[in-house]
């Protein structure tokens, strides 16, 4: 799931996508709003509740008979947050033991469970979790963000468009929050992510670790 290409990465794969990746984000925003402003557009969408939220989608994505919450940590269940995190450490832990970040099992309860958290909760018809995001409205750079820590999606519930949904969602709320960026953290021997991202349109991001920084990760964003 999480080799290289034959002598290639992803990116280098699609090496004239990324060449061709400005931030835009970062230089559109700057001479149109100053920066307490932008500060102000992140405060707004962090002052929402999960309701109003919800009710900025208008074009709720349809995945079978999958049903879409969006919940803060206070107001998601117990049940379905335990359900997100094994989920979160089924898909993810051998990758972290795998990278130069490592596993902290503690440390990634401690970053759910803090009150910045907003979560996509899709459940099937049993209300059983197969796929959740974790994202926060932040500034990135002085930029306004919508930083995503997280899309997980459960095995048998792959490749149904669980992801693709999830997506949307995540687009809508930062347009209709005027939040100009989306940002994700991807590992760079993570194949199936980097390619699920290029297919959203996402692109390495200008502050993304260079070269010579020897980092095992990319920073891919998405301007709105």
């Amino acid at each position: 799931m999480w080799l290289n290409m034959k002598g290639k990465t992803i990116f280098q794969s699609v090496k004239y996508r990324i060449k061709a990746s400005v931030d835009v984000g970062f230089f559109s925003e700057l001479p149109m709003l100053p920066y307490h402003h932008r500060k102000e557009l992140v405060a707004s969408a962090n002052g929402r509740t999960s309701e109003e939220l919800f009710q900025l989608i208008d074009n709720m994505p349809h995945v079978g008979d999958l049903k879409f919450e969006i919940c803060t940590r206070s107001d998601l269940p117990e049940k379905l947050f335990i359900e997100m995190f094994n989920l979160l450490e089924s898909n993810m832990k051998s990758l972290y033991e795998r990278s130069s970040w490592g596993w902290d099992r503690e440390k990634k309860v401690e970053e759910m469970n803090d009150k910045a958290c907003r979560y996509i909760v899709a459940t099937n018809e049993v209300g059983s979790v197969v796929g959740f995001c974790h994202f926060r409205f932040d500034m990135e750079r002085s930029r306004t963000a919508l930083y995503c820590y997280e899309i997980q999606v459960a095995e048998n519930y792959r490749r149904q468009g669980v992801g693709s949904a999830i997506i949307e969602i995540i687009k809508q709320l930062a347009a209709k929050t005027k939040i100009l960026n989306i940002f994700v953290t991807v590992f760079k021997f993570n194949e199936n992510s980097l390619k699920f991202f290029v297919k959203q349109s996402f692109v390495e991001d200008t502050y993304s670790p260079k070269k010579e920084e020897h980092a095992d990760y990319y920073i891919l964003s998405k301007q709105i």
